[in-house]
């Protein structure tokens, strides 16, 4: 064998055994501190999905390990991160019902951290009566599914305030049938799994999801094939690979090479995006109002750098319907300004800071509405 040859088999072995090391001490990590893959939630023929009901799992983010969080978390029979509550109102309480998506369900926190418990407490404190804050939110949920949950579940439990968690992406969740973030089995056959809407001659026509049950075949087939009775597995096996194609991207980055551009969305597709979002809001604030409470628009596009045309269009929305309207953005924006951070930074959620400045914005303006 030549020296040169010697050389690189030498530097190669060197190279074996770092690599060996390294990986053996993020698996000695990951086992400190794990994170898990959870299937947390199921098909439902109405609403497109829940949280899989009276449920206990630990939620640590999309990491390979528990970098942010580890949380407890526990659901009811309904399918939603709330305690369970009667469906009667008590004398002398008043009830806010707060729908949304993942933002609300706050799954990033413990319980008592979340924006809806903090709100609950604080509206206790310093607002006549007694106050009941019930929490609706369920991951990927767009406007469209807001309705559906107050229809479903909401309504019945004789709310007096109702709001929505609205930012763009909530909106255009609203004409997408298909969902592969949370559900990434049903990306090859492209099923139609989130029940739709759209807007036909004034009328707001509501589409259920195609292709439900196939969707419900594949992830019974995850729960019998991959996750078992548990719904969760240990993530990551390997985790130098994670860090291999983190390296890549940001090379690829730096180098300048990306992904095209998605193309901007047409005229026309705007146009129905805001017509549809538009009809639901007024169905639904028509509903609540119907059943003697008040529908509140928690507007957070600016937050997530939408542009004021969002802005303009839920306030206008809210001023048109009568609805309440809360900037919610403005506090939270305000407190980043001031550097204070208001999201986990690999999760991308409210952390403890967010929740509670969410919680403040909300009450403050509750409690003035109810004097």
């Amino acid at each position: 064998m030549s020296k040169t040859l010697k050389v690189i088999v030498a530097n190669m072995a060197v190279l074996a055994v770092l690599v060996v090391v390294i990986e053996a001490a993020l698996q000695g990590f990951s086992f400190v501190r794990p994170s898990y893959e959870v299937l947390f939630l199921q098909p439902h023929r109405i609403l497109g999905w829940t949280q899989v009901p009276d449920f206990k799992y630990t939620w640590a983010g999309s990491f390979w390990y528990s970098v942010d969080f580890s949380v407890d978390i526990t659901t009811n029979s309904l399918g939603f991160r709330d305690k369970t509550r009667e469906l009667a109102k008590p004398a002398g309480t008043k009830r806010v019902a707060m729908l949304g998506d993942s933002f609300i369900e706050a799954n990033q926190v413990v319980i008592e951290q979340r924006a809806s418990e903090l709100l609950e407490r604080s509206l206790n404190e310093s607002a006549p009566g007694k106050w009941e804050v019930l929490n609706f939110g369920v991951s990927n949920y767009g406007v469209g599914q807001y309705l559906l949950a107050w229809e479903q579940h909401a309504r019945n439990y004789q709310p007096d305030y109702v709001t929505v968690f609205i930012a763009k992406f909530h909106m255009e969740r609203t004409v997408s049938r298909y969902e592969y973030g949370a559900f990434t089995a049903t990306e090859d056959g492209a099923l139609w799994v989130r029940p739709s809407f759209r807007v036909e001659n004034g009328q707001l026509i509501h589409e259920p999801a195609r292709d439900f049950e196939k969707f419900s075949q594949v992830q019974q087939q995850l729960v019998q094939d991959k996750f078992g009775p548990d719904r969760s597995l240990k993530r990551s096996p390997w985790i130098l690979p994670v860090y291999y194609r983190q390296l890549r991207q940001r090379l690829a980055d730096r180098l300048g090479v990306q992904e095209p551009d998605a193309p901007p969305a047409k005229p026309e597709a705007e146009t129905e995006l805001y017509a549809v979002n538009a009809a639901i809001l007024e169905e639904l604030g028509r509903q609540v109002k119907e059943a003697g409470a008040k529908l509140v628009i928690l507007d957070a596009s600016r937050y997530f750098e939408n542009g004021p045309e969002v802005t303009g269009f839920l306030k206008k929305s809210a001023e048109t319907n009568g609805f309440g309207y809360i900037p919610v953005f403005e506090d939270l924006m305000k407190a980043n300004r001031d550097g204070v951070t208001t999201r986990w930074k690999y999760d991308g959620h409210f952390n403890v800071a967010g929740n509670q400045i969410f919680a403040n914005t909300i009450g403050t303006w509750v409690k003035q509405e109810s004097k």
